[in-house]
This record gives structure tokens, C-alpha cells and sequence, in this order.
């Protein structure tokens, strides 16, 4: 019986332990990431983004891809990371400020329904270092 029970702890810890990997992350960061954040409540859907990326990768050869980092906060706060194709950097100016544009629209349409006072920030060349607190593990994001 006590060895059932050395087993059992030890089962379970190991199962802990693989839920709270630390993300992976690739050497040179990402150009562009979108933080959904909480205050108290927990963050915003992602949802609005996809129809975004959709739309340009519809467009274009080159495709953005996108990869979700959790845990990174108390409240389930994410990042969606996002690699960006080669632009001009005209196009990407226009990209960005579209990109812009929707979170603020999103955020405006979160207040006025009173569902979530987290913020939605864009945050521009990240590195590794800027989401490594993050505690689960890096997984793609499909659009």
C-alpha cells in the first residue's frame, strides 16, 4: 500500500510538471504580437483576428503564421505571436496600421458590451526575452 501511494504521488507530479512546460521559443522572435490581457476577468477572444490574417493570406503567396503563448499572467492572459512574410515596408505600414485599427475597434466593442476590461496591446519585435515568463508552452495558432 505505501508503495501504491509513492506511486501515485509521483505520477501525479510528473503529470503537473508537464503542464507547466515553459514555452519554446525560436532564436530571432517575431516581428509583430498581439497581448490579450486581464483585469479582472480574464482576456478577450482571439476570434477577431482570424478573419484578418485570412483575408491577406487569401491575397498573397507568402502566408502569416501564428503561434499562442499561455499562461502569461494569473488570469489567463496569451500572446499570439505572429510571423510576418517579406513586405515592403509601405505594405507593412498599411498592415500594421489596419492590425491597429481592428484592436481598437475590438476594444471598443469589448467596453461598450462590458464583457472584459482587459486590454489588447500590439507589441512590435519581440524577442524571446519578452515572452519567455510566459509558462505554457508555444503552440500554432492556425487562422
Amino acid at each position: 500500500m505505501k508503495f501504491l501511494y509513492i506511486f501515485l504521488l509521483m505520477g501525479s507530479c510528473h503529470n503537473t510538471s508537464k503542464t507547466m512546460e515553459t514555452a519554446t521559443t525560436p532564436s530571432d522572435g517575431f516581428p509583430v504580437g498581439v497581448y490579450f490581457g486581464s483585469v479582472c476577468c480574464g482576456p478577450s477572444s482571439a476570434d477577431f483576428l482570424s478573419p484578418f490574417v485570412k483575408k491577406y493570406n487569401s491575397a498573397h503567396e507568402q502566408k502569416i503564421t501564428g503561434f499562442k503563448v499561455g499562461g502569461c499572467g494569473r488570469e489567463g492572459e496569451y500572446m499570439i505571436l505572429l510571423n510576418l512574410p517579406a513586405m515592403e515596408k509601405t505594405e507593412k505600414d498599411t498592415w500594421m496600421a489596419d492590425l491597429a485599427s481592428l484592436v481598437n475597434k475590438q476594444e471598443k466593442i469589448n467596453k461598450a458590451a462590458k464583457t472584459n476590461p482587459g486590454g489588447i496591446e500590439i507589441r512590435e519585435n519581440l524577442q524571446p526575452a519578452d515572452y519567455e515568463f510566459c509558462r505554457i508552452k508555444m503552440t500554432d495558432y492556425s487562422f
